[in-house]
């Protein structure tokens, strides 16, 4: 009888630990009435908890309609359990029920996908990097050339001195295969017309510049900056002598004689 009574513990067990019923045993000194009545007073008696299994409170149901009828072996004794019909049922309410849930797999699309996201990435932080230096690159390059336009409008202003003016003027007279006399005459020409000065101004006949054009707007057609490049009016100026005159001694000549040229 114990050896009976305890491998039916054991089952009972089993069952309970897999289907989450609470099973009991009933006392095997039980009458059939009083298992009838108990029956009775267990399912009326019994609390549903919060994971939806029958919690015995005061007595319990026996198994003498169920498939475990009898399991115990002995006369007038048997299992009892709480809620009989969830034994033939599946885990669906166990708390074992959706384990297999709790685990997340990833396909080998979402590994792919993954991979171009992060390729994409580092793409887009490369080209990031190249810009930036780009960026950088071009503001010293722009920096470079207004530094190198500063210097050289430096030098193009510390050219517009009459003693500059001059040597520009003999440097143009030496192209132009006329001799060293032509320079000569050259200087005593413009020295009485503005002095060398590329600024000069006559107010009472609008000639201007070095070579004293008139208008002075007559110039533009050796540069825009006619205005303000002595270079610019030294090259009108020689190129007017050449044409009207022939050399600037020939232009000096004629100054001397009618004071104008």
């Amino acid at each position: 009888m114990v050896p009976s009574a305890l491998r039916s513990l054991s089952v009972v067990m089993l069952l309970g630990a897999v289907s989450g019923t609470v099973v009991a045993t009933t006392p095997q000194s039980r009458t059939s009435a009083e298992a009838s009545d108990s029956s009775s007073a267990g399912l009326n008696g019994a609390d549903l908890d919060l994971s939806g299994r029958i919690t015995l409170t005061s007595s319990s149901t026996a198994l003498t309609d169920t498939p475990l009828s009898g399991v115990g072996g002995g006369s007038g004794g048997g299992l009892a359990v709480a809620n009989p019909a969830l034994l033939n049922t599946s885990l669906a309410a166990s708390p074992l029920a959706g384990l297999h849930t709790t685990t997340q797999f990833r396909t080998a699309g979402q590994v792919a996908a993954a991979q171009v996201a992060a390729d994409t990435a580092a793409q887009q932080r490369k080209a990031d990097i190249a810009a930036k230096k780009k960026a950088a690159e071009k503001a010293a390059a722009e920096k470079k050339a207004a530094k190198k336009a500063h210097q050289a409008a430096l030098k193009q202003a510390a050219r517009k001195t009459p003693g500059n003016s001059r040597q520009i003027a003999k440097e143009m007279v030496a192209k132009r295969g006329w001799k060293s006399g032509q320079f000569t005459c050259l200087v005593k020409l413009w020295n009485k017309e503005s002095g060398w000065r590329h600024t000069a101004d006559n107010p009472s006949s609008s000639a201007y510049g070095i070579p004293q054009a008139l208008p002075g707007s007559k110039m533009s057609a050796a540069g825009k900056d006619w205005r303000t490049n002595p270079a610019t009016q030294i090259k009108w100026g020689l190129d007017y002598i050449e044409d009207r005159y022939g050399s600037p001694c020939g232009a000096w000549a004629h100054s001397r004689a009618h004071n104008w040229y």
